[in-house]
């Protein structure tokens, strides 16, 4: 059988076609052999995500970008991505599609969060969409605030440099004082060096005289330890017990007399007694008294042995 030209040519074409297509996927990372499920994510900017970019799930690739396009038409730009992920991963309601970044270059990547596996979505279907701060932006986070403080830095340093500018015949005077102060100290020194001298070999001859008296010291504090030896062997506690003992005897003997009781009480409080004396008293008054007028009552003598008139 004579195979005509037509389709051998055609035979050509369709293989070059196929292998133009498949060539073309595998140049864009996309495994050629195994099954793919399309998704699409939404995202407000995509900082340089290209096709072909990886999928990832807890860091490893189960697909790639295989398409990236600007929505104009009332989204505010927002772009949409196309997502193909290996048919055998099971992608479910929630699942996120996180924009993160792949290296310190810039590069980026797309974290894959499954979802509730349990209600698998269908392909085709928009997956949320997240997007992660870059190691740039963290970076420019990090040194925003450390650039401000160097901002804020310089101001003060420029401050301080003006007012030393302003002020620069004021610091001169005031270094020249403290010039002058240091020469006037200087003489100060060397005008009294022999009797900072003379000082010091005082000292050294007080330190001796210490040292040879080292032998008398430790006899005085032989003496002192000996004495508080002496002060802890004395019955103090005992002594200390026999006071308040009298103490209190005297208390109670106090608040005996105070509340009348005893002879020394009811002398303090009972007035009896002192009226019975004093009327003792005016009594025995009343008696000397009529001694004295009519001593003749009280007293009988007589010569004679007559008789006293009445």
């Amino acid at each position: 059988m004579k195979v005509s030209n037509e389709f051998k040519i055609g035979v050509l074409a369709l293989v070059s076609g196929l292998l133009l297509y498949f060539g073309v996927r595998f140049l864009k990372g996309t495994d050629v052999f195994s099954r793919q499920t399309t998704y699409y994510a939404v995202y407000d900017s995509v900082d340089g995500l290209t096709i072909s970019n990886p999928i990832l799930l807890n860091g490893y690739s189960v697909g790639r970008v295989n398409d990236v396009k600007l929505l104009q038409e009332g989204t505010n730009n927002r772009v949409v991505v196309e997502l193909d992920i290996e048919s055998t991963i099971k992608v479910g309601q929630g699942a996120v599609a996180q924009l993160v970044s792949s290296d310190i270059l810039g590069g980026k990547a797309i974290a894959l969060k499954t979802g509730d596996v349990n209600k698998p979505l269908n392909a085709r279907d928009t997956l949320l969409s997240e997007t992660d701060k870059g190691i740039q932006q963290l970076m420019m986070d990090t040194a925003l605030p450390v650039i401000k403080q160097l901002d804020s830095a310089m101001i003060r340093i420029n401050y301080i440099l003006k007012n030393i500018d302003e002020n620069e015949s004021t610091i001169n005077q005031t270094l020249a004082n403290i010039s002058v102060l240091t020469k006037t100290l200087n003489g100060t020194v060397v005008q009294n060096q022999k009797n900072i001298s003379t000082s010091t070999t005082n000292l050294a001859k007080l330190t001796e005289g210490l040292t040879d008296d080292n032998e008398g010291l430790v006899s005085f504090l032989s003496k002192m330890n000996h004495l508080a030896d002496s002060l802890n062997d004395l019955p103090l506690k005992a002594t200390l017990e026999e006071t308040k003992a009298t103490m209190a005897n005297i208390k109670l003997l106090s608040d005996q007399i105070e509340a009348g009781k005893g002879t020394m009480g009811k002398m303090m409080k009972d007035d009896s007694l002192y009226n019975n004396l004093n009327a003792s008293a005016q009594s025995l008054d009343l008696l000397l008294n009529d001694l004295r007028e009519r001593p003749r009552r009280y007293v009988h003598f007589s010569l004679f042995g007559r008789k006293n008139k009445d």
